[in-house]
């Protein structure tokens, strides 16, 4: 598990040309300084500034492929209560095991509805959605899926306008600890947000995020092993 203080994930869509642009960690209710439940409340938003920004070198916009980014920081996160890091696998035996996950979910701030005049949301949603046939999304997207993608979605619920570049979590069981787990990242909605959405499997980018993370993270910072199984042993493998 990478407890990396440096780097956000996102969607190599969501990175614009000017790469001054702030990651804003912690936030609930875009509407209010601090979240409160009853009468406990977490502390403020953390803003941070990004000092580099990279989109994978194979993104194809035109295809929705290899769309995903990566944000340094420029500075080392704070981790508080309400600010933790997510981890995420790189080791191919752990492959077979999430492949096999037949549900999500899914957090943001995009479209509750369909059509021009929906509004985003301003309290981070929550939604679970279920891992569904790459033909299903073949034929809503009209363009067949890599290996490097996952179709998901509900019936009567999915994705929407303004949640592109979240992440798609499970909880899992791993070294006799239950952690959460990120997944994918939501990629290609369509404009009805519903039946399935086009998701970047992370799985199939760990080599590219290492490289990053090794290149470009700040010198004489000390990082932890990502979620890697010992080899030859089976006990090692998450249990969703």
């Amino acid at each position: 598990m990478r407890r990396d203080t440096w780097f956000v994930l996102t969607a190599a869509q969501c990175i614009p040309d000017d790469v001054n642009i702030t990651v804003r960690l912690g936030e609930y209710n875009r509407e209010t300084k601090k979240d409160c439940l009853i009468h406990r409340c977490t502390g403020p938003a953390l803003d941070y500034d990004v000092d580099m920004a990279f989109e994978h070198t194979l993104y194809k916009a035109d295809q929705h492929v290899n769309d995903i980014g990566m944000l340094r920081l420029g500075k080392r996160v704070e981790y508080l209560v309400y600010i933790r890091p997510i981890c995420f696998f790189v080791n191919e035996r752990a492959k077979s095991v999430v492949n096999k996950v037949t549900w999500f979910t899914a957090t943001g701030w995009g479209k509750t509805a369909a059509g021009e005049n929906a509004n985003t949301s301003s309290i981070l949603q929550e939604l679970k959605i279920n891992r569904r046939p790459k033909e299903l999304c073949s034929g809503i997207f009209g363009r067949e899926l890599t290996s490097e993608q996952i179709c998901a979605g509900n019936d009567d619920s999915n994705l929407c306008n303004g949640d592109t570049g979240g992440p798609l979590i499970r909880l899992m069981k791993y070294r006799n600890e239950y952690r959460f787990v990120q997944l994918g990242i939501a990629t290609w909605m369509n404009n009805q947000c519903q039946n399935a959405s086009v998701i970047t499997d992370l799985m199939s980018h760990g080599d590219w995020i290492k490289r990053v993370v090794r290149q470009f993270g700040p010198p004489g910072d000390v990082q932890r092993p990502l979620l890697k199984q010992k080899k030859n042993n089976k006990d090692e493998l998450p249990i969703f």
